[in-house]
């Protein structure tokens, strides 16, 4: 069975790419200020673990309405998971993969609908019912990211190319991204938290 995983280039997508190895990752930048960033940690990630990445811009424009800020920090876009899902199944079709991975975790749902596991159930039941009968897991939605990291055995070299910033390329060290990624690298004992 193949697989694609979207990848970030966050903490749950890199802990997911060495735990999983899958043949196919796809990275998509539909215009979040972070992408240079996620894009230089993804290049690295995938060559780190073997798998074939394929980049995607998707000018979303006028159709995306930043979610309410957090913490002075565009915190989510509106239906993104959504858009990311249908082209992840897209591209899973198009290189003859059956399962789209996702790096959702346990944590995901106490903020966002689209991280709960009636979200989840039904985005695999739509692409089941489609002609391509692409899959949809979530690994990890059982675990918090500090578990995830210590159940991937993922490494330091790896947690360190993760970016999670949701304001900047580099990490700006205060938007509600970068404080949740030292504060998991911090309660994993993993590196010392550069936020980068």
């Amino acid at each position: 069975m193949a697989e694609l995983l979207l990848l970030s280039g966050g903490i749950d997508s890199a802990s997911l790419a060495f735990w999983r190895r899958p043949k196919f990752s796809l990275f998509i930048d539909y215009g979040q200020p972070q992408a240079a960033g996620e894009r230089r940690a993804v290049t690295a990630i995938a060559e780190a673990v073997g798998t074939h990445l394929t980049t995607l811009d998707v000018a979303l424009g006028k159709l995306s309405r930043p979610a309410p800020h957090i913490g002075g920090a565009q915190e989510r876009v509106e239906y993104r998971n959504q858009l990311l899902i249908t082209l992840g199944a897209m591209r899973a079709a198009h290189v003859g993969a059956n399962v789209v991975l996702i790096g959702t975790v346990k944590t995901d749902r106490e903020r966002m609908s689209d991280g709960t596991p009636a979200f989840l159930a039904a985005a695999n039941r739509l692409l089941a019912i489609q002609e391509a009968r692409v899959g949809l897991e979530a690994p990890a939605m059982g675990l918090t990211s500090e578990e995830l990291i210590g159940a991937s055995g993922v490494p330091d070299g790896l947690l360190g190319w993760t970016i999670s910033c949701h304001v900047s390329p580099l990490a700006c060290g205060r938007c509600h991204g970068c404080t949740k990624r030292a504060d998991v690298l911090a309660a994993a004992g993993r590196l010392t938290p550069s936020l980068g």
